[in-house]
């Protein structure tokens, strides 16, 4: 059985190749969240990297609290 870990932006950072990959596959196969088939590499690894980048500043706004 797979092991699922939290994702925080250095681990986002560090799989990002198999993020994009996860994010095209399930878009491919029809998932509805918010993206349309085909969807380009570029626009995938854009999300997750801005996806990583919102992680750090979550953490931040709320180690400032």
């Amino acid at each position: 059985m797979p092991t699922l870990l939290p994702l925080d932006s250095q681990s986002a950072r560090e799989h990002l190749s198999g993020l994009v990959e996860l994010l095209q596959d399930t878009v491919h196969n029809g998932a509805s969240i918010g993206f349309d088939a085909p969807l380009a590499w570029k626009t995938a690894q854009r999300y997750w990297l801005e996806t990583s980048q919102d992680i750090l500043e979550v953490k931040a706004a709320i180690k400032g609290i």
